[in-house]
């Protein structure tokens, strides 16, 4: 009897390693079949890319001795594989050049996701830090097309901006929009943003400030009670600020239950 249950199990077990085993092949050829259609729609984009590549370290000047249809920072992610290759001596061709972008974009993509996951760590995510990246790792899966342009050092740029933003770094914010702006110009569209997440963040510091100097006082408590409500604390989603209120509700209720208890045991009163 025992014996049967076990090659019962081990079949069950064999069928769903198959079925995974399946899976996992027909996911690599869906893969690979993504990849060469992405290479073939945007193989004129990499010959262009080479081109100016080539050019620059030629010595031309871009906008002047030929045109670009680019800001003038989308030149450094253009460029760099074609200078690297010159200053190793090597001649490179179409293929290499497609195979050192990609890996650069591989370089920058796993930044984004690093600087992802840690706005995740400070609150700027509905998800833990593992399932943002995780899912930032499936989009970038389900757009290949991403690592044959450089649409990722903008996007890099963009959510440096945001870091800057949420460790209070106003300045280095605008910095990083306007370079992500001179590689492609959306993030240009930041700007309204940042001004005032960081003035929203700067008056809640301030609001902290002036919690702690009114050293306990029951005016200064409830000042600061009201900027945890409105501002949701540090490092917490704006978007939480009720369950916030609420948790610092049960917090001061907590704390004036015993001294009620004290006060009626002094009085005699009955509880």
């Amino acid at each position: 009897m025992q014996s049967g249950r076990y090659w019962a199990r081990l079949g069950l077990v064999a069928v769903e390693l198959s079925l995974v085993l399946l899976v996992i092949v027909l996911l690599l050829a869906l893969a690979r079949q993504m990849l060469t259609m992405s290479y073939l729609v945007m193989g004129h984009d990499t010959d262009y890319y080479l081109g100016v590549g080539r050019e620059v370290v030629a010595g031309l000047v871009p906008y002047r001795d030929f045109s670009f249809e680019y800001p003038p920072l989308a030149l450094a992610p253009i460029v760099l594989p074609v200078a690297l290759a010159s200053i190793v001596g090597a001649q490179l061709d179409s293929v290499g050049y497609v195979l050192l972008l990609a890996l650069e974009n591989v370089a920058v993509v796993g930044a984004t996701g690093l600087c992802l996951s840690w706005l995740a760590r400070r609150g700027w995510s509905a998800r833990s830090p593992r399932a943002t990246f995780l899912v930032y790792l499936g989009l970038v899966c389900a757009t290949p097309i991403l690592f044959w342009r450089f649409d990722a050092l903008p996007a890099l740029l963009t959510v440096l901006a945001l870091c800057a933003v949420a460790a209070r770094r106003p300045v280095a914010s605008g910095l990083a929009i306007a370079a992500g702006a001179l590689t492609k110009l959306y993030p240009v569209v930041l700007l309204p943003v940042v001004p005032l997440l960081a003035q929203r963040r700067s008056g809640c510091r301030s609001c902290r400030g002036r919690g702690r100097n009114s050293q306990g006082s029951q005016r200064g408590s409830g000042g600061h009670d009201r900027c945890r409500t409105e501002c949701c604390c540090r490092d917490v989603k704006w978007a939480q600020a009720d369950k916030c209120a609420q948790a610092t509700s049960r917090a001061q209720a907590a704390e004036r239950e015993p001294l009620t208890t004290a006060t009626q045991l002094d009085r005699g009163d009955p509880q």
